[in-house]
């Protein structure tokens, strides 16, 4: 059986973990450093493809960030 549980809720957890990131840094800071990532070798553009904010993240993170001030 393909473990269909656990991939969701490793994708769940990227997502906080990257929603986490962007209401610490703040949304400008968080894209200057994806846009870093996309500069670098392979293994940094591959990282800046899977860090490149999406919307559930976006919205995870405008929810965060009051607490995290």
């Amino acid at each position: 059986r393909f473990p269909v549980r656990g991939i969701m809720l490793l994708a769940l957890g990227f997502m906080g973990f990257k929603a986490l990131l962007m209401a610490h840094l703040g949304f400008g800071i968080y894209l200057d450093r994806v846009e870093n990532l996309q500069k670098g070798g392979m293994v940094e553009q591959a990282g800046a493809v899977l860090m490149a904010p999406e919307p559930v993240s976006q919205l995870l993170a405008v929810q965060l960030r009051p607490y995290l001030k």
